[in-house]
Protein backbone atom coordinates (compact mmCIF):
# COMPACT_ATOMS: atom_id res chain seq x y z
CA UNK A 1 0.00 0.00 0.00
CA UNK A 2 1.30 3.57 -0.34
CA UNK A 3 1.73 5.68 2.08
CA UNK A 4 -0.95 8.46 2.29
CA UNK A 5 -0.74 11.88 -0.20
CA UNK A 6 1.78 10.29 -2.44
CA UNK A 7 1.75 9.50 -5.85
CA UNK A 8 2.18 5.59 -6.74
CA UNK A 9 6.15 5.21 -7.78
CA UNK A 10 4.57 2.73 -10.96
CA UNK A 11 3.18 6.13 -12.39
CA UNK A 12 5.28 6.38 -15.24
CA UNK A 13 5.19 10.20 -16.67
CA UNK A 14 4.92 10.64 -20.24
CA UNK A 15 6.02 13.53 -22.09
CA UNK A 16 4.03 14.56 -25.35
CA UNK A 17 5.31 17.47 -27.30
CA UNK A 18 2.71 20.20 -28.33
CA UNK A 19 2.19 23.90 -28.43
CA UNK A 20 -0.66 23.92 -26.41
CA UNK A 21 -1.16 25.90 -23.25
CA UNK A 22 -2.51 22.80 -21.46
CA UNK A 23 0.16 20.74 -22.71
CA UNK A 24 2.95 22.88 -22.03
CA UNK A 25 2.04 23.13 -18.30
CA UNK A 26 1.40 19.48 -17.85
CA UNK A 27 5.05 18.66 -19.23
CA UNK A 28 6.18 21.48 -17.17
CA UNK A 29 4.57 20.42 -14.04
CA UNK A 30 6.06 16.73 -14.82
CA UNK A 31 9.91 17.83 -16.04
CA UNK A 32 9.25 16.08 -18.93
CA UNK A 33 10.46 12.38 -18.39
CA UNK A 34 10.34 9.29 -21.15
CA UNK A 35 8.11 5.74 -20.49
CA UNK A 36 9.70 3.57 -18.60
CA UNK A 37 12.26 5.69 -16.78
CA UNK A 38 11.91 5.80 -12.82
CA UNK A 39 9.64 7.82 -11.05
CA UNK A 40 10.87 9.28 -7.81
CA UNK A 41 7.79 9.03 -4.80
CA UNK A 42 6.81 12.58 -4.75
CA UNK A 43 4.63 13.76 -1.78
CA UNK A 44 1.86 15.82 -2.83
CA UNK A 45 0.86 17.48 0.77
CA UNK A 46 0.06 20.95 0.23
CA UNK A 47 0.53 23.79 2.27
CA UNK A 48 -0.03 27.07 0.36
CA UNK A 49 -4.20 28.14 -0.22
CA UNK A 50 -5.39 26.10 -3.32
CA UNK A 51 -8.78 27.76 -3.61
CA UNK A 52 -8.33 30.31 -6.48
CA UNK A 53 -10.58 30.63 -8.75
CA UNK A 54 -14.55 30.78 -8.22
CA UNK A 55 -13.55 29.86 -4.62
CA UNK A 56 -12.65 26.46 -6.18
CA UNK A 57 -9.76 23.77 -5.29
CA UNK A 58 -7.03 23.95 -7.45
CA UNK A 59 -5.51 20.89 -9.05
CA UNK A 60 -2.31 20.77 -9.67
CA UNK A 61 -1.14 17.01 -8.98
CA UNK A 62 0.09 15.10 -12.28
CA UNK A 63 0.75 18.93 -13.79
CA UNK A 64 -3.12 18.89 -14.41
CA UNK A 65 -4.24 22.38 -13.43
CA UNK A 66 -7.82 21.61 -12.92
CA UNK A 67 -10.07 23.06 -11.05
CA UNK A 68 -12.14 20.59 -8.94
CA UNK A 69 -15.85 21.93 -8.83
CA UNK A 70 -17.46 18.91 -7.17
CA UNK A 71 -19.82 17.50 -9.85
CA UNK A 72 -16.98 17.99 -12.49
CA UNK A 73 -13.04 19.39 -13.41
CA UNK A 74 -12.74 22.81 -15.43
CA UNK A 75 -9.88 23.19 -17.70
CA UNK A 76 -9.01 26.90 -17.41
CA UNK A 77 -6.46 26.45 -20.51
CA UNK A 78 -9.43 25.34 -22.65
CA UNK A 79 -12.23 26.65 -20.70
CA UNK A 80 -13.72 23.54 -21.13
CA UNK A 81 -15.25 20.98 -18.20
CA UNK A 82 -13.56 17.69 -18.69
CA UNK A 83 -16.53 16.00 -17.61
CA UNK A 84 -20.01 15.63 -19.26
CA UNK A 85 -22.50 17.87 -17.57
CA UNK A 86 -24.80 15.60 -14.98
CA UNK A 87 -27.17 17.43 -16.12
CA UNK A 88 -26.83 17.57 -19.85
CA UNK A 89 -30.43 15.98 -20.40
CA UNK A 90 -32.41 19.47 -19.39
CA UNK A 91 -29.40 21.68 -21.89
CA UNK A 92 -30.04 19.97 -25.28
CA UNK A 93 -28.93 23.27 -26.93
CA UNK A 94 -25.90 23.38 -25.06
CA UNK A 95 -22.69 21.49 -25.65
CA UNK A 96 -22.04 19.18 -23.11
CA UNK A 97 -18.92 20.48 -22.19
CA UNK A 98 -19.16 24.06 -22.26
CA UNK A 99 -18.71 26.34 -18.95
CA UNK A 100 -20.87 28.57 -18.16
CA UNK A 101 -23.47 27.89 -20.79
CA UNK A 102 -20.33 29.08 -23.05
CA UNK A 103 -20.84 32.56 -21.84
CA UNK A 104 -17.99 33.23 -18.64
CA UNK A 105 -18.21 36.98 -18.74
CA UNK A 106 -22.00 36.78 -17.71
CA UNK A 107 -22.29 33.62 -16.38
CA UNK A 108 -20.40 31.55 -13.16
CA UNK A 109 -21.43 27.88 -12.99
CA UNK A 110 -20.65 27.24 -9.34
CA UNK A 111 -20.36 23.56 -9.10
CA UNK A 112 -20.79 22.16 -12.81
CA UNK A 113 -24.11 21.44 -12.63
CA UNK A 114 -31.59 26.18 -9.54
CA UNK A 115 -31.36 28.29 -6.78
CA UNK A 116 -28.97 29.74 -5.08
CA UNK A 117 -27.80 31.43 -1.71
CA UNK A 118 -25.99 34.46 -0.41
CA UNK A 119 -24.75 34.82 2.58
CA UNK A 120 -22.75 38.20 3.80
CA UNK A 121 -20.90 38.38 7.19
CA UNK A 122 -19.76 41.88 6.93
CA UNK A 123 -20.12 43.73 10.21
CA UNK A 124 -22.60 46.07 8.72
CA UNK A 125 -24.67 43.64 6.85
CA UNK A 126 -25.43 40.27 8.14
CA UNK A 127 -27.80 38.50 5.98
CA UNK A 128 -29.43 35.13 3.86
CA UNK A 129 -30.35 35.53 0.36
CA UNK A 130 -31.98 32.66 -1.10
CA UNK A 131 -32.03 33.73 -4.87
CA UNK A 132 -33.51 32.66 -8.17
CA UNK A 133 -34.40 33.76 -11.72
CA UNK A 134 -37.83 32.83 -13.03
CA UNK A 135 -37.87 32.95 -16.88
CA UNK A 136 -41.22 33.10 -19.26
CA UNK A 137 -41.64 32.74 -22.31
CA UNK A 138 -44.34 35.94 -22.57
CA UNK A 139 -45.91 38.45 -20.53
CA UNK A 140 -49.24 36.52 -19.82
CA UNK A 141 -47.74 33.64 -18.47
CA UNK A 142 -45.95 36.08 -16.25
CA UNK A 143 -48.85 38.14 -14.71
CA UNK A 144 -50.44 34.80 -13.67
CA UNK A 145 -47.91 33.77 -12.01
CA UNK A 146 -46.75 37.43 -10.30
CA UNK A 147 -48.97 36.25 -7.11
CA UNK A 148 -46.88 33.23 -6.20
CA UNK A 149 -44.16 35.47 -6.56
CA UNK A 150 -44.84 38.23 -4.62
CA UNK A 151 -45.69 35.45 -1.92
CA UNK A 152 -42.08 34.70 -1.80
CA UNK A 153 -40.46 36.90 -2.36
CA UNK A 154 -42.25 39.30 0.89
CA UNK A 155 -40.90 36.50 3.13
CA UNK A 156 -38.60 37.88 5.36
CA UNK A 157 -37.27 36.48 8.46
CA UNK A 158 -33.92 36.46 11.10
CA UNK A 159 -31.64 33.41 11.85
CA UNK A 160 -30.16 33.64 15.16
CA UNK A 161 -26.72 31.68 15.45
CA UNK A 162 -25.87 29.64 18.41
CA UNK A 163 -23.68 33.06 19.69
CA UNK A 164 -26.13 35.23 19.53
CA UNK A 165 -25.65 36.44 15.47
CA UNK A 166 -28.49 37.28 13.94
CA UNK A 167 -29.14 37.42 9.78
CA UNK A 168 -31.65 38.78 8.19
CA UNK A 169 -33.24 36.57 5.53
CA UNK A 170 -35.34 37.47 2.31
CA UNK A 171 -36.35 35.46 -1.03
CA UNK A 172 -34.74 37.01 -4.05
CA UNK A 173 -37.10 35.78 -6.74
CA UNK A 174 -36.46 37.90 -10.09
CA UNK A 175 -38.67 37.65 -13.26
CA UNK A 176 -37.58 37.82 -17.29
CA UNK A 177 -39.92 37.22 -20.11
CA UNK A 178 -37.71 35.50 -22.92
CA UNK A 179 -38.48 34.83 -26.77
CA UNK A 180 -37.44 32.92 -29.28
CA UNK A 181 -34.44 30.42 -28.93
CA UNK A 182 -31.02 32.29 -28.57
CA UNK A 183 -33.17 33.70 -24.93
CA UNK A 184 -34.47 30.50 -24.03
CA UNK A 185 -30.97 29.12 -24.33
CA UNK A 186 -29.57 32.03 -22.01
CA UNK A 187 -32.45 30.89 -19.18
CA UNK A 188 -31.09 27.33 -19.80
CA UNK A 189 -27.13 28.80 -19.03
CA UNK A 190 -28.02 30.86 -15.84
CA UNK A 191 -27.23 28.44 -13.05
CA UNK A 192 -30.34 29.83 -10.86
CA UNK A 193 -32.61 29.75 -13.92
CA UNK A 194 -35.83 28.08 -13.59
CA UNK A 195 -38.13 28.11 -16.67
CA UNK A 196 -42.40 28.51 -15.86
CA UNK A 197 -44.91 27.28 -18.81
CA UNK A 198 -48.48 28.09 -18.31
CA UNK A 199 -50.30 25.50 -20.60
CA UNK A 200 -53.40 25.19 -21.59
CA UNK A 201 -56.08 22.16 -21.15
CA UNK A 202 -54.65 19.66 -24.06
CA UNK A 203 -51.15 21.06 -24.25
CA UNK A 204 -50.75 20.40 -20.22
CA UNK A 205 -52.32 17.07 -20.60
CA UNK A 206 -49.84 16.11 -22.98
CA UNK A 207 -46.90 17.27 -20.88
CA UNK A 208 -47.77 15.09 -17.91
CA UNK A 209 -48.53 11.61 -19.94
CA UNK A 210 -44.88 12.25 -21.90
CA UNK A 211 -42.97 12.79 -18.88
CA UNK A 212 -44.76 10.93 -16.41
CA UNK A 213 -45.32 7.59 -18.57
CA UNK A 214 -48.65 7.11 -16.66
CA UNK A 215 -52.48 8.32 -17.54
CA UNK A 216 -53.16 11.84 -16.64
CA UNK A 217 -54.27 12.38 -13.01
CA UNK A 218 -57.25 15.35 -13.13
CA UNK A 219 -56.26 16.28 -9.42
CA UNK A 220 -52.94 18.22 -10.85
CA UNK A 221 -52.59 21.52 -10.92
CA UNK A 222 -49.77 21.76 -11.84
CA UNK A 223 -45.75 19.94 -11.91
CA UNK A 224 -42.08 20.60 -11.66
CA UNK A 225 -39.45 18.45 -13.59
CA UNK A 226 -35.99 18.33 -12.25
CA UNK A 227 -36.63 21.14 -9.86
CA UNK A 228 -36.25 23.74 -13.09
CA UNK A 229 -39.34 23.39 -15.64
CA UNK A 230 -42.53 24.16 -14.12
CA UNK A 231 -45.56 23.19 -16.04
CA UNK A 232 -48.51 25.14 -14.68
CA UNK A 233 -52.56 24.22 -15.57
CA UNK A 234 -53.56 27.42 -16.74
CA UNK A 235 -57.37 25.98 -16.63
CA UNK A 236 -56.93 25.27 -12.45
CA UNK A 237 -54.01 26.71 -11.08
CA UNK A 238 -53.98 29.85 -8.80
CA UNK A 239 -51.54 31.87 -6.65
CA UNK A 240 -51.46 28.77 -4.19
CA UNK A 241 -50.54 25.99 -7.12
CA UNK A 242 -47.96 28.12 -8.35
CA UNK A 243 -46.60 28.78 -4.95
CA UNK A 244 -46.63 25.41 -4.45
CA UNK A 245 -44.36 24.05 -7.64
CA UNK A 246 -42.27 27.32 -6.67
CA UNK A 247 -41.67 25.28 -3.68
CA UNK A 248 -40.35 22.47 -5.49
CA UNK A 249 -37.50 24.77 -7.25
CA UNK A 250 -36.47 25.38 -3.81
CA UNK A 251 -36.11 21.90 -3.14
CA UNK A 252 -39.40 21.03 -1.46
CA UNK A 253 -41.41 18.15 -1.15
CA UNK A 254 -45.61 17.17 -1.34
CA UNK A 255 -47.12 16.97 1.41
CA UNK A 256 -44.11 18.67 3.64
CA UNK A 257 -46.72 21.02 5.44
CA UNK A 258 -48.33 24.47 4.56
CA UNK A 259 -48.49 25.01 0.43
CA UNK A 260 -46.67 21.80 -0.05
CA UNK A 261 -50.03 19.75 1.11
CA UNK A 262 -52.32 18.77 -1.23
CA UNK A 263 -55.70 19.50 -1.29
CA UNK A 264 -58.80 17.79 -3.38
CA UNK A 265 -59.98 21.16 -4.26
CA UNK A 266 -57.26 23.46 -5.80
CA UNK A 267 -59.50 26.28 -4.22
CA UNK A 268 -58.68 24.94 -0.48
CA UNK A 269 -54.85 24.74 -0.85
CA UNK A 270 -52.84 25.92 2.38
CA UNK A 271 -50.74 28.93 1.99
CA UNK A 272 -46.97 29.27 2.49
CA UNK A 273 -46.15 29.65 6.29
CA UNK A 274 -43.27 29.21 8.63
CA UNK A 275 -42.78 25.65 7.72
CA UNK A 276 -42.06 25.76 4.52
CA UNK A 277 -39.79 28.94 4.61
CA UNK A 278 -37.99 27.04 7.88
CA UNK A 279 -37.00 24.14 5.42
CA UNK A 280 -35.96 26.15 2.88
CA UNK A 281 -33.45 27.53 4.86
CA UNK A 282 -32.16 24.49 7.13
CA UNK A 283 -31.59 22.55 3.82
CA UNK A 284 -29.56 25.15 2.22
CA UNK A 285 -27.27 25.63 5.55
CA UNK A 286 -27.32 21.82 5.76
CA UNK A 287 -25.83 21.41 1.80
CA UNK A 288 -23.45 24.02 2.47
CA UNK A 289 -22.13 22.60 5.17
CA UNK A 290 -21.84 18.98 3.30
CA UNK A 291 -20.05 20.46 0.27
CA UNK A 292 -17.30 22.50 2.10
CA UNK A 293 -16.86 19.11 3.97
CA UNK A 294 -16.50 17.65 0.01
CA UNK A 295 -19.79 15.77 -0.04
CA UNK A 296 -22.71 15.61 -1.75
CA UNK A 297 -25.75 18.41 -1.79
CA UNK A 298 -28.79 16.56 -0.35
CA UNK A 299 -31.29 18.85 -2.04
CA UNK A 300 -30.82 18.45 -5.80
CA UNK A 301 -32.42 21.71 -6.05
CA UNK A 302 -29.67 23.53 -4.44
CA UNK A 303 -26.98 24.87 -6.85
CA UNK A 304 -24.78 27.55 -6.01
CA UNK A 305 -23.52 29.58 -2.93
CA UNK A 306 -21.68 32.64 -2.44
CA UNK A 307 -20.43 33.79 0.79
CA UNK A 308 -19.22 37.19 1.78
CA UNK A 309 -16.76 37.59 4.75
CA UNK A 310 -16.19 35.29 7.63
CA UNK A 311 -18.47 34.46 10.27
CA UNK A 312 -17.45 35.75 13.59
CA UNK A 313 -18.74 33.18 16.33
CA UNK A 314 -17.07 30.45 17.88
CA UNK A 315 -19.47 28.15 17.23
CA UNK A 316 -20.58 26.80 14.26
CA UNK A 317 -22.49 28.85 11.67
CA UNK A 318 -24.82 26.21 10.12
CA UNK A 319 -26.26 24.25 13.20
CA UNK A 320 -28.88 24.90 15.50
CA UNK A 321 -29.49 28.15 14.70
CA UNK A 322 -33.20 29.38 15.40
CA UNK A 323 -35.22 31.00 12.89
CA UNK A 324 -38.14 33.57 12.72
CA UNK A 325 -40.29 34.10 9.94
CA UNK A 326 -42.57 37.42 10.29
CA UNK A 327 -46.50 36.91 10.19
Amino acid sequence: MNPPNYISPHFQKVHYPSFSIRDFRAAEGLNGGQVGEPVELVNVTKTEYMYKYNGFEYQDELGLGWYDYQARNYDPALGRWMNVDPLAELYESQANYDYSGNNPVRFVDFNGENYGVKITHDDDKKEIIIQANLYFTNSEDLSENIEAIIMWGLSEGTYTTQDGISYDISFDLKAKVIEGKEETDEARADPIGNIIHENDEIQFRRNYEDDFKRKFNDLTGGYTKNNFAIYNRRSVANAMTRGHEIGHLFGLKDNSGGIMDYSHSFATMKKLNDTNLTKVIKNTLRDIQRIEKGKKARNNAFKIYNIMGEYQGDKSFYKKGVINFKK
